[in-house]
């Protein structure tokens, strides 16, 4: 029998029942006694907790227009349709096609009027007192809000555009994902790949200071999913799970952990000379330039011939990795309760290896270390990299990428020419070929392409003239339109281009500096601990800008956003010297990143430290 949840206590239940059924003789003993096996309480713990930010906020909208009767659905399939010509089609998902670009919803123009209420997730700053002082936190929060009806709808066909695009991405991976092990030849393995959430160590018994305090351990997992060619069943699935004490999730810490599987796939199938990896696509973990880097390099190291790695939609990466973590988490939690220690990683280790068929292999920190120690100081950014959904090789000094995953070519599959894949040039010790294709270390300032402010040697003649584009689009770019995609967006986004005489380049004064480690720190992209020139804003209408140096704790998150600690000036003569806040963290907009700054020399006076910098910023401090 299919599951069903109870919504309401089996008190009022039975009272409803009686209602109903009032020559029925029923006590609400034996109501209780005969309630049907599949009707079950519902559980904190089964409650949906990873959904889709921009799904469930799109939800929220259209149950409030069907809610207030401007629109008679609130399907989101339904909205979609009614607002395209094809929904399998690209150039109409993603607003690009005459016939439906200009397309809208079919209103009630009667009820057009008036205050419209609606739930959202947003981000919200918080400030709680610690020991006297008072400290400020960013959290995620789900606010009831209102707005005028006729501003509603203009946001939300807004958010209809990103959210066709949204949609159409999710389905044409996780289409390519089937297609790819539906198919999968004796030359070829595919790998999914995703990092289960940290198991908190546990004892059998523990004193009230560890289990309310910050003694317990953490440990990573991270979970793999191997598929080979299988002549009977298509392919042949097996799993696979490496543990490691350090929390490390970064790129180096993702092939540390990917090299006893791929030890493995070497030697038990010998025939495998590409492999195609899956995974979610976050910016601090696979999708981001030392990830490419490596795939690049390690993918020949091992011996195989190519690679692709394709990227599921933002919050829609669930797949059957996150199995092999939720089974292994919950027979630890088992062995726990069965009056055994799981202190740390050896315990895991030790009691988990032979409970099931998942293949469990050790990661010291040390091998972490030898891989982050081994990457270059510097990697050519991917222009585009939060629009790239899939990359390939088959060589080892450059790489192509595209804005969509395909395996549609019967031979070499993953290296077929559709959505227009462009070239990345990633062997950092060779200058950067001219070709057309290949992304430039350093823009050419005669190109009417969209280059980062930061990264120009501006001269004093043309400082009136020069472009100037968003942060984030100087990290990541816009992807190159293909054919059949939305190029209004491109040309759009030039016509905003425009430099104030007031924006600080080198030094925060009007006047160029040939400053070479400006030149060299400004150019690659966010990364945690690098000190950034950023505008803070006194309100959401902008009506005043102040400018402050801040300290990175995340890199561009998938919502162009970076998690700051703000600085303040310590120094009384000019804006050299800076003092860390530890209290003032928020999160600043990738587009209002003035540049990034090169690391200040740490300086100790007493027990207080401090930042110097070379030259003075300017700042415009509250």
């Amino acid at each position: 029998m299919q599951k069903r949840f109870l919504l309401d206590t089996m008190k009022s239940l039975h009272k409803q029942f009686k209602k109903e059924n009032p020559e029925t003789k029923c006590s609400y003993f034996y109501f209780t006694k005969n309630r049907p096996f599949f009707v079950v309480k519902p559980s904190a713990d089964a409650r949906e907790t990873c959904l889709c930010k921009t799904h469930i906020n799109f939800a929220y909208k259209t149950q409030a227009l069907k809610k207030q009767g401007i629109i008679q659905t609130d399907n989101l399939c339904d909205v979609i349709n009614a607002s395209v010509c094809d929904n399998q089609s690209k150039n109409c998902m993603y607003n690009s096609c005459n016939a439906c670009q200009n397309k809208t919803l079919t209103y009630n123009e009667n009820k057009i009027k008036g205050v419209i209420k609606y739930s959202q997730w947003i981000r919200k700053e918080e400030v709680y007192e610690k020991d006297g002082k008072k400290m400020k936190t960013i959290k995620n929060v789900k606010e009831e809000l209102s707005d005028r009806i006729a501003n509603f709808l203009k946001s939300y066909e807004k958010d209809l555009v990103q959210f066709k695009k949204h949609v159409f991405n999710i389905k044409v991976q996780f289409h390519n994902f089937r297609v790819c092990l539906n198919k999968l030849q004796p030359n070829e393995a595919a790998i999914v790949v995703d990092f289960s959430e940290n198991y908190n160590c546990k004892y059998n018994e523990e004193v009230q200071s560890h289990h309310f305090g910050g003694s317990r351990k953490q440990i990573s997992l991270h979970t793999v999913m191997v598929y080979t060619h299988d002549p009977d069943k298509q392919y042949k699935p097996q799993s696979f799970c490496t543990i490691s004490s350090s929390t490390c999730h970064q790129p180096a810490a993702i092939w540390a952990h990917l090299d006893p599987i791929i030890q493995f796939i070497r030697s038990e199938h010998r025939s495998v000379d590409t492999v195609h990896f899956f995974s979610d696509g976050p910016s601090t973990q696979y999708r981001q330039k030392q990830n490419f880097y490596l795939l690049c390099k390690k993918i020949f190291d091992y011996g195989f011939a190519a690679s692709t790695w394709s990227f599921f939609e933002a919050g829609h990466g669930k797949g059957p990795a996150d199995g092999v973590g939720g089974f292994l988490k919950r027979t630890a939690d088992q062995v726990v309760a069965n009056g055994k220690d799981i202190a740390n990683v050896d315990d895991f280790m030790k009691h988990l290896n032979n409970a099931s068929k998942i293949k469990l292999y050790l990661i010291k920190e040390e091998d972490i270390s030898a891989i982050q120690d081994n990457l270059p100081k510097v990697i050519p950014r991917l222009v585009g990299t939060m629009k790239v959904h899939q990359i390939f090789t088959d060589n080892e000094h450059y790489l192509k990428y595209r804005s969509l995953s395909c395996f549609c070519a019967s031979f070499k599959r993953g290296f077929c020419d559709c959505y227009n894949p462009q070239i990345y040039k990633i062997n950092t010790n060779e200058p950067v070929a001219s070709e057309e294709n290949i992304v430039p270390l350093y823009p050419d300032l005669s190109s009417d392409d969209e280059v980062p402010l930061s990264s120009l040697r501006v001269l004093k003649d043309i400082q009136n003239t020069l472009p100037r584009t968003s942060f984030y689009q100087s990290v990541y770019g816009n992807y190159p339109s293909s054919d059949d995609e939305d190029t209004q967006d491109s040309s759009a986004n030039k016509e905003n281009f425009a430099i104030s005489k007031n924006d600080s380049f080198i030094d925060g004064t009007n006047e160029a500096q040939p400053s070479s480690s400006y030149k060299d720190c400004s150019s690659k992209q966010v990364s945690v601990d690098d000190f950034l020139h950023v505008f803070v804003y006194s309100d959401n209408l902008k009506k005043k800008r102040y400018s402050y140096v801040c300290k990175a704790l995340t890199p561009v998150e998938e919502d162009g956003e970076v998690k700051v600690v703000f600085l303040r000036v310590a120094g009384k003569k000019d804006a050299r010297l800076f003092r860390l806040d530890e209290r003032d963290i928020n999160y600043v907009d990738s587009e209002d990143i003035i540049k990034i700054l090169p690391n200040p020399t740490v300086v100790k006076k007493g027990l207080r430290v401090y930042y110097q910098f070379d030259v003075s910023i300017d700042v415009f401090e509250k």
